[in-house]
């Protein structure tokens, strides 16, 4: 069966079951409390309450997720920043990032960007103030890739490793907070974003107030 057509299947009976059923609040409830064990699943769907505000999504808003599946170049990914080798001690531990390459594209880098696939990225960390979207130019050097650990990277070319994705942004310092990661492996992708079905005032209330 078509990965298009198993989607639209597990989305419509994830939908029934959680959000009718059970109610966005319910649901919602469930998440804040249990964390990403929290996550409400049907086969390889799953429903996740988002802790923070990020691309088109805000807190409280209940995304429908498909997991245990590689992603395609311009997908968003949920992933885990601790089993991605991400050492800082703050935000939620989950997060959201727009796939922009996968393993085995080939990489430009200059001092401050990288372009893959024909488009180019800043190498910016972004986050969400409380009020607006913050760009803080983090830049490619002490460049974290795959094992290794680079340091000028400006007119350098390298494919993407195995098992990992490339993101728009940058992700987190590297191992023991060196260094600048813009991969994401493999193992640290929860799931791929599929749809907004929802949105929790519980969630909302718990953690709308937390900026990362």
């Amino acid at each position: 069966m078509k990965r298009s057509w198993v989607i639209t299947i597990a989305s419509l009976a994830i939908i029934f079951t959680a959000v009718i059923l059970f109610g966005p609040e319910l649901a919602g409830d469930y998440m804040k409390d249990k964390g990403e064990k929290g996550i409400i699943k049907i086969g390889n769907a799953g429903l996740m309450g988002l802790e923070y505000t990020d691309y088109d999504y805000q807190p409280g808003d209940i995304l429908l997720i498909w997991m245990n599946a590689s992603p395609d170049a311009d997908e968003i990914v949920y992933y885990n920043a601790l089993a991605n080798n991400c050492t800082a001690g703050f935000g939620p531990g989950r997060y959201l990032a727009r796939i922009v390459g996968l393993p085995g594209d080939r990489v430009i880098f200059s001092g401050d960007s990288y372009t893959v696939r024909g488009r180019s990225y800043a190498a910016e960390r972004r986050y969400y103030d409380g009020t607006n979207f913050v760009s803080q130019l983090m830049g490619t050097r002490n460049l974290v890739w795959g094992n290794l650990q680079l340091d000028e990277m400006t007119g350098r070319e390298m494919s993407i490793p195995d098992n990992e994705y490339l993101a728009d942004k940058w992700i987190c310092p590297g191992r023991w907070s060196i260094g600048n990661r813009f991969t994401i492996f493999t193992a640290a992708i929860i799931g791929t974003v599929i749809m907004k079905v929802g949105h929790s005032q519980i969630l909302e209330k718990a953690v709308g107030s937390r900026v990362y």
